[in-house]
């Protein structure tokens, strides 16, 4: 497969070859624990913290503000496990929607797409941007008492993010061009929830767990890089999602779910009349990879609770496909797939 052909970056981006590079010392040489106090633990220490500075820099927060966890999803579950009452948008992501259902959660309100707010004070939990079609999530004015959770893993590196506005927030660095298993949990002032892991207490908050340093150095460069780049990845995306909707502007059968405001990096597209697995199946065997939706729920047949919350019918949201570009996309390529689509599409109408 070429590497323009791939858009699938909002379930997980490339490694860029110089996050790698940043890790590399910390896979070989430097293997001592973060929590012990010889020379090498000290070292690994100190590479953590610094990691943990360049993390905050782009979050808009101080570094003890930030604690790694092994991923999002657990970031995720840290916050709404720990809450006595919590609100939840219908555009989440499961990890936040389904720990929210475990924790006796309520469903927040649509008047519209607009988020309606909560009757009564709680964690608040509203995405930034939806992974699934890139739209941005605006959150409701809240009752006074509350706190505001964000699920920013779409927005961290990617789009601005005013951290001083919120009460929390998760990132994770495999969807920025780090490494996989390796996440980060915002909480404001340091008051983070009550320890969802329990143990050593290695990170702030008491979140236990031996440090997974390559991959937090891994965050940190990821971090670095995504400050100087985040102009350049923004105009790109930009210009490979307009060159994809040209590609299918005209033709009757595809349609755009676009909202007032998008992220450029990600493309929600319907291709009325054919299952999105069977799409997906028959792009990849021209070599292109897309999603049928949220990776973590690709293999489910089920119409996505998301897309029909933001108004498509069963079936509309049954032959719906997801896009996303990113920093290794191609504008040619992105035309491409447009092409490729409308070929499928052709095909498997017969």
């Amino acid at each position: 497969m070429r590497p323009e052909h791939y858009f699938d970056y909002a379930a997980s981006t490339p490694l860029d070859p110089r996050v790698f590079e940043a890790m590399r010392p910390w896979l070989t040489d430097g293997f001592g624990n973060a929590s012990s106090s010889h020379s090498w633990g000290r070292r690994a220490r100190e590479a953590v913290e610094d990691a943990r500075e360049l993390v905050a820099e782009l979050a808009g927060a101080e570094p003890e503000e930030i604690a790694f966890t092994s991923c999002a999803t657990e970031a995720n579950n840290w916050v709404v496990k720990a809450a006595e009452t919590v609100w939840y948008s219908p555009f989440e992501h499961a990890c936040v929607r389904e720990s929210a259902i475990a924790a006796g959660g309520s469903l927040l309100e649509l008047d519209g797409c607009r988020l309606k707010p909560p009757p009564t004070p709680g964690t608040v939990c509203v995405m930034t941007v939806c992974n699934e079609t890139g739209a941005v999530i605006q959150a409701p004015d809240l009752p006074a008492g509350s706190k505001l959770h964000r699920d920013a893993v779409q927005s961290l590196g990617k789009l601005p993010l005013a951290t001083e506005e919120l009460d929390s927030a998760t990132f994770s660095a495999h969807k920025m061009y780090g490494p996989q298993g390796i996440g980060a949990l915002y909480a404001r002032d340091g008051d983070f929830p009550e320890p969802l892991l329990h143990g050593g207490g290695q990170e702030p908050g008491g979140r236990s767990g031996t440090l997974n340093v390559a991959g937090i150095v891994g965050f940190g460069e990821a971090c670095r890089i995504a400050g100087q780049e985040m102009e350049a990845d923004r105009t790109k995306a930009t210009e490979c999602r307009n060159a994809l909707m040209g590609s299918l502007a005209g033709f009757e059968g595809v349609g755009i779910n676009d909202h007032p405001e998008n992220s450029p990096f990600i493309l929600s597209v319907t291709v009325f009349g054919i299952q999105s697995g069977t799409l997906v199946v028959d792009l990849d065997l021209q070599g292109y990879a897309v999603s049928g939706g949220s990776a973590c729920s690709a293999e489910s047949m089920a119409p996505s609770q998301v897309l029909l919350a933001l108004g498509l019918a069963s079936e509309e949201a049954s032959a719906t496909i997801r896009i996303s570009f990113g920093r290794f996309s191609s504008v040619a390529a992105s035309a491409e797939l447009g092409k490729a689509i409308l070929a499928s599409a052709s095909r498997l109408r017969g």
